[in-house]
């Protein structure tokens, strides 16, 4: 069967993200008043990606659903509780991609698919990092830390030598 990975992101995307980026998440989109209009949402031609399967395209990342990715994953599988994944017009006029989700995938497999969104989140500088979300293997101890910083995003593994079951 395999084993998962809990991945929980919280993060602005810049106002002058572009529309080929915000297409990436517009699946999720929830409806607000005052937001901007958004464009279409992407959909991918076989009605599912993931960009950690080996034969998936990923010269174009952002050309693909992110929003339904994100979102659903193995719903119920590992994690015992909601999951999902919101885009957001916050009170600070910004769009905000919000997730929850368990995914058949390793952090380290992970972790590099995830990169491409650094230039796009709108918070964390190279003196004080914006802390995007955190990865947590099943059969791992500690969690994998998301960090943003100065448009870079990285990952910090927090397991030690023995810290993997």
């Amino acid at each position: 069967m395999g084993s998962f990975t809990e991945i929980v992101m919280s993060f602005p995307l810049k106002a002058d993200t572009p529309p080929h980026v915000l297409a990436a998440f517009s699946s999720i989109a929830v409806p607000h008043p005052e937001a901007p209009e958004l464009p279409p949402p992407v959909v991918d031609d076989d009605g599912w990606w993931d960009p950690t399967d080996p034969g998936a395209d990923t010269s174009e990342i952002w050309a693909h659903d992110w929003g339904s990715w994100i979102g659903e994953g193995m719903t119920g599988v590992y994690i015992q509780s909601d999951v999902g994944a919101t885009l957001t017009w916050s009170i600070g006029r910004s769009w905000v991609v919000t997730s929850r989700a368990s995914l058949k995938v390793y952090p380290d497999d992970l972790a590099p698919k995830l990169e491409w969104l650094g230039p796009f989140i709108a918070e964390g500088d190279i003196e004080r990092p914006f802390l995007v979300g955190y990865m947590k293997h099943e059969y791992e101890k500690r969690p994998w830390l998301l960090w943003c910083n100065g448009a870079q995003l990285h990952s910090e593994d927090l397991n030690g030598e023995g810290d993997r079951d």
